[in-house]
């Protein structure tokens, strides 16, 4: 799971406590959640603003759409749910609470 956030977001702020909670939910599962944000800070700055913000999952330093084959993320918050095998199953836009994020592990697993 991938979620693109940025600073001046709003709602992409105010879900990140629910992405922490998934987080530490899921911390032994083999679900893992990865952070990017959309404002392409430099490292110490993005470093200052995830620890300011209290973000609590791993935060990945550079862009992977490309290498994914998202295409150009063109807002945020938005969040790609991937399956074991890498594949892109779900995307879910706009601010997202702890049981839509549960409910999308649930679908990939039923699914996936």
């Amino acid at each position: 799971m991938i979620n693109y956030w940025a600073s001046w977001c709003k709602t992409c702020v105010a879900e990140i406590p629910e992405f922490n909670r998934f987080y530490r939910k899921h911390e032994q599962d083999p679900v893992a959640l990865f952070a990017v944000n959309y404002d392409a800070l430099p490292s110490p700055q993005q470093h200052s603003l995830i620890q300011k913000l209290n973000i609590q999952y791993p935060s990945l330093r550079s862009d992977p759409a490309f290498a994914l084959g998202l295409g150009d993320i063109v807002g945020v918050p938005v969040t790609f749910v991937f399956n074991p095998q890498g594949e892109l199953v779900n995307t879910l836009y706009g601010g997202q609470d702890l049981r839509a994020l549960e409910k999308a592990i649930t679908d990939t697993t039923k699914n996936g």
